[in-house]
């Protein structure tokens, strides 16, 4: 059906979705445990938890950890997979991506459920991305750009390697504007951009601790992905 701005409105879906947390397997404050149980309270039905992976600016997860860290989240979410699904992740920076990776790393990558990709905004135009896409297309779980405006070079980007989009919603990044503007006309180039090039898209907040937690933002961020995109469903992509 069509809403009065002129954009398909998707059906309803019950999937409330962060897909952007890190814990103390990195940078994050909190334990996976503890991001369950406020998962839980807050009624969130998929929470992706996805410390960083070779980062050179924070505490990141190494080669050597990725087994254990993998085993954590499967243990703790197995707890709680009656209320909460939890889908495992990593953040790897697209410039440590863009080396080339042996069988055995892209093994262990391949047992999580996605993969976000950061830093392709800080890219210049003339960066050669041949291992990145090399690696990309090596690694068989969903993968996609993490906090990254969705201009015409990324959404190219995305298309070209099967990415989806995050839609981010953390403090950090202003992107804000892309849920509660959607009746401007760039935005809704945008969504419509995103639409016909079939890219699909995730939400997350980004989170390092649940002190300040953006749920009204959240909230927000899954209706207007429900009604107006493709939104990512990791149990339909595995």
């Amino acid at each position: 059906m069509k809403t009065n701005s002129g954009m398909t409105e998707k059906k309803e879906i019950n999937q409330f979705m962060d897909f952007h947390n890190h814990t103390t397997w990195s940078d994050g404050e909190n334990s996976v445990a503890e991001i369950m149980e406020h998962a839980k309270k807050c009624q969130i039905s998929m929470i992706g938890i996805c410390d960083h992976f070779l980062a050179s600016e924070t505490r990141t997860l190494n080669e050597d950890e990725l087994d254990e860290y993998a085993a954590d989240l499967n243990r703790v979410g197995g707890i709680y997979r009656a209320e909460v699904c939890l889908v495992k992740g990593l953040e790897i920076p697209i410039f440590a991506l863009n080396h080339i990776w042996d069988d055995t790393l892209i093994q262990k990558i391949n047992q999580f459920d996605y993969v976000l990709i950061e830093d392709y905004n800080n890219a210049s135009d003339s960066t050669n991305f041949l291992h990145a896409r090399s690696n990309i297309q090596k690694i068989q779980c969903a993968k996609g750009l993490a906090h990254t405006a969705p201009t015409e070079k990324t959404i190219t980007f995305m298309e070209e390697n099967d990415l989806f989009w995050e839609l981010n919603i953390g403090a950090a990044y202003d992107f804000y504007r892309y849920i509660d503007k959607c009746e401007k006309e760039y935005v809704k180039s945008i969504f419509s951009s995103l639409n016909r090039k079939h890219i699909k898209v995730s939400i997350g907040t980004d989170s390092h601790t649940l002190t300040d937690y953006p749920l009204g933002y959240l909230r927000e961020a899954n209706r207007m992905a429900e009604r107006y995109l493709s939104k990512l469903n990791i149990a339909e992509e595995s």
